[in-house]
């Protein structure tokens, strides 16, 4: 076990030493150049642990060893976890096995995180405040961030030091980065600077790289302010995006857990795993779930949650019904004789390994009743209260996420998207970028698309025609100039079926008609019969007449993976278990032999159709393009179907599918050819405060006096006061057990302490305020109006009458606007002083406005790489 810090008398360090030489650094290689953990991200670390250069056992000791040598000077962190090296060998162990179907390994799997002293962990570690007036109390339950840092395989390192009680104790008198437990916390470029507070430890061990990542609170500029002033990235989200479930309080209505880091990919890489819905934290986290674009959108990421299920399992059963009695023959004539004759071969579809629990489910269902009204108006309102007012209000064009974690808020509404490729991971893995958009914005999504796509790729124009990775304007080119046939090419695509299909089993069948409908072309080609030189468009009936060739049938997941949650996305009875191209893995589904066989240069382009991901996941997954269009832009008929509301192909009215006839005024004139722009990227406006609000030098005496006036003008002490008590209070009623059980026990036991706490020095008189309180009262409410009328006639206001995507303020100086509205921010290192002092610049938006600001600290991150190590500890 490593040490437990808690008598600060311990970490007195010989005042001689000013700079600390560290010489015990860690030496690796990755593609060839030499890799150290200082200063590296989480996704180099990712990548050390796939190619088995690291384990989380050398950086676990790597970080102990930083922070038993720097601790005594920088006094950032509080205690370390007893049990972190045990965890860091389980997650290696767990990395050894990921030949094991069963061990999924998370978003930060072996990855160490500080918390700090006022997040709760149910372990060996203490929650304090930095504070001895809790130490040994006992938590009932992990905060509800740590449970999801622990669910993603996030290695719990410790508990980071902070200004005690947030400060609040006693307002303008506690030194920031001060607490009982540690002492004075020192910024690590300039020991005699301030290293702010109150999220200070987090800050500092995240700087001196004494570990990865850190979490911190923020009430009113807890995470900015460190993180500016000590020259780290700190991500502050909107309120309520992360759960405070767990966490000790001062004001909820402004409390919000974000990620102090060292690049801003890392923040991001943390807030993909703490943002989310947690009952523990029931209404803040329901009311800003519908601002979580991608990843953890546990309202709309949970289909029973969001209605979509419960909408699905009706609908599914009314429209394949409607499906089946429209066949001309079939041997199957409704869900119920598709359930017999799943019960009745069970050894040809899997039905004992694989189930048919939501077949069963839906068959259940009596059409759409109350319940599922109830679930389609659920949908509808999470469309546009969530993704539909978040594009409208700041005027987006697109949606920019990741991967495929924007697929459920898409498909609720029935939105377009488009996926690109983006990259392979560490194991040949693809990952694509998706652009989302509102209904009827195909035309700026392909422009986006299409620019990301020349710009990340570049011309891949050969002298030499190939079959392989050729574009349908390159097939154009070649057979206008004779340099292919039509048979030439059907024959090739046919022969590399053949070679591949018996392992990536992207193909059902094929066409026994595909040569003939190859001559066929050839020769109206020849003769120039009109329209055999047009483009592809529109679903079967317009492919025909486009003069395309029906090659196949492509695999999926058997009935787009609605018969049950048990079985493999890309598994069907007929076609077996399709294989990703590139690393022979998941595929995705259910129109995963569509990507797969256009991966694989078996076909030139294929038809997917779409509910809830089935075309945006196995394109990101197989590394090619696949476009969502909006519902009824093409015609659903003769497609089975999911849902009656979903399902895509190709565009046009269709006199067979109603929803064509709405959707058809989305139809540019000229067709969406004329898209493909080169420079259809477009950029961010940004609104820029060259003065920042409170910029008064050197003179203190201002800076505090008129911090003094804001809280008094806007009220946001009065409010403090109240609900700290109140929340205080709540927070230590829950502890299993605690020396201190009230707001009044705390302030007797540091009365009681006044050496431990240093009473006579720094009082506690806004504790003893606190007390005096009693509840939300005329005050109280006035307050919190006035709160609310200023950040609605101030910020909001800006940022609307002049459509700011992001404002943008030097140092941390817009914490207090930020606060006060609950809105989000971000801060990234922009330079040190002449002195070497840190100073940042601040991002600041509209609530759940987090995607467009991590596309602009990323990109201001990249374009000026500022931070550097600090010297102190180099």
């Amino acid at each position: 076990m490593r040490m437990a810090i808690n008598n600060p008398t311990s970490l007195l360090f010989p005042p001689l030493i000013s700079l600390l030489i560290i010489t015990g650094k860690f030496f690796s290689t990755i593609n060839g150049q030499d890799f150290t953990i200082e200063e590296t991200s989480i996704e180099e670390i990712q990548r050390a642990f796939t190619e088995n250069r690291l384990t989380s056992r050398q950086l676990v000791d790597y970080y102990l060893d930083r922070i038993e040598t720097l601790n005594p000077l920088l006094r950032s962190v509080v205690e370390v976890n007893p049990d972190a090296q045990d965890q860091a060998d389980e997650a290696d162990r767990e990395r050894g096995m990921k030949g094991d179907r069963s061990i999924l390994l998370g978003e930060l799997h072996g990855i160490p995180v500080l918390l700090k002293d006022t997040i709760a962990t149910k372990d060996k570690l203490n929650t304090t405040a930095g504070s001895y007036a809790l130490l040994g109390s006992v938590v009932p339950r992990d905060a509800g961030v740590v449970e999801r840092l622990r669910k993603a395989g996030a290695v719990i390192l410790g508990k980071a030091s902070l200004t005690e009680w947030y400060s609040f104790r006693s307002l303008g008198h506690v030194p920031n980065g001060w607490c009982a437990r540690t002492g004075q916390g020192m910024n690590p470029y300039v020991p005699s600077g301030n290293p702010c507070g109150s999220s200070s430890g987090s800050a500092i061990s995240v700087a001196a790289n004494m570990v990865t990542v850190s979490l911190g609170c923020e009430t009113h500029g807890s995470i900015l302010c460190p993180a500016d002033h000590n020259s780290v990235v700190g991500f502050q989200p909107t309120v309520g995006l992360t759960s405070r479930a767990g966490v000790i309080p001062i004001l909820p209505r402004h409390d919000t857990i974000g990620a102090i880091s060292r690049t801003v990919s890392d923040a991001v890489y943390v807030l993909d795993v703490i943002a989310g819905f947690d009952p523990q934290d029931y209404e803040a986290t329901k009311e800003t779930a519908k601002f979580i674009p991608v990843g953890d959108v546990d309202v709309i990421l949970n289909q029973k949650r969001s209605g979509e299920l419960t909408a699905m399992l009706a609908e599914f059963k009314v429209s394949v019904n409607d499906y089946l009695k429209d066949l001309i023959s079939s041997p199957v004539r409704s869900l119920a004789d598709i359930i017999a004759f799943n019960q009745n071969n069970p050894d040809l579809e899997n039905t004992k390994e694989y189930g048919q629990a939501t077949f069963i489910a839906s068959e259940k269902t009596s059409g759409i009743g109350e319940k599922e009204r109830q679930a389609i108006e659920l949908m509808e309102n999470l469309s546009r209260n969530g993704f539909e007012k978040l594009m409208m209000e700041n005027e987006l064009d697109a949606l920019v996420t990741p991967g495929t974690g924007a697929i459920p808020v898409l498909a609720i509404g029935g939105h377009p998207g488009i996926t690109v490729p983006a990259g392979y991971d560490s194991d040949g893995m693809p990952f694509g970028i998706c652009f989302g958009g509102t209904k009827g914005t195909e035309p700026k999504l392909i422009e986006i698309a299409y620019a990301f796509e020349q710009v990340s790729s570049g011309s891949c124009h050969n002298i030499n025609f190939s079959i392989k990775e050729v574009t349908i304007h390159d097939l154009q080119l070649a057979l206008k100039q004779n340099e292919l046939t039509s048979r030439q090419l059907v024959e090739l695509y046919l022969k590399e079926i053949r070679r591949l299909n018996p392992i990536l089993k992207g193909v059902i069948e094929l066409n026994p008609d595909a040569l003939c409908e190859a001559d066929k072309a050839d020769y109206e080609r020849k003769a120039k019969v009109p329209g055999s030189q047009t483009r592809l468009h529109g679903v079967v009936t317009k492919l025909r007449k486009a003069g395309a060739i029906i090659l196949g049938k492509a695999s999926l997941g058997e009935w787009s993976h609605f018969r049950t949650a048990r079985g493999p996305l890309a598994w069907s009875a007929r076609g077996g278990q399709g294989k990703n191209p590139y690393t022979l893995g998941e595929p995705c589904g259910s129109s995963s032999g569509s990507s797969i066989s256009v991966a694989a240069n078996m076909v030139a382009v294929s038809l997917g159709t779409e509910t809830d991901g089935s075309i945006i996941c196995p394109a990101s997954f197989n590394s090619v393009v696949g476009i969502k269009p909006t519902v009824g832009l093409t015609s659903r008929a003769g497609d089975y179907p999911n849902i009656s509301k979903a399902g895509h192909c190709w565009v046009g009215i269709d006199n067979n599918d109603n929803a064509t006839f709405e959707a058809s005024g989305y139809i540019p004139k000229g067709g969406y050819g004329q898209f493909l722009k080169v420079n259809g990227l477009k950029g961010k406006r940004l609104g820029i405060v060259r003065n920042p609000f409170f910029n008064f030098g050197n003179n203190t005496f201002l800076n505090q006096t008129f911090e003094q006036h804001f809280d008094t003008l806007s009220g946001e002490e009065t409010a403090l006061l109240a609900e700290f008590k109140i929340s205080l209070n709540a927070y230590l009623n829950e502890l299993v057990s605690s020396p201190v059980r009230t707001m009044a026990d705390v302030i007797a036991f540091n009365n009681k302490n006044p050496e431990l706490e240093l009473i006579n020095k720094i009082d506690q008189d806004h504790f003893l305020s606190a007390e005096a309180t009693t509840g939300i009262g005329k005050a109280e409410k006035a307050a919190l109006l006035n709160l609310a009328r200023l950040s609605r006639d101030g910020f909001e206001k800006l940022m609307t009458n002049n459509k700011l995507d992001a404002l943008v303020t030097p140092s941390y100086y817009v914490s207090s606007v930020l606060a006060i509205g609950g809105f989000p921010g971000v801060s990234v290192p922009a330079g040190y002083d002449t002195t070497g002092v840190p100073f940042g610049i601040c991002f600041g938006g509209l609530k759940g406005s987090e995607p467009k600001l991590i596309e602009i600290a990323y990109g201001f991150e990249q374009a000026t790489k500022i931070r550097r190590p600090p010297l102190i500890v180099s």
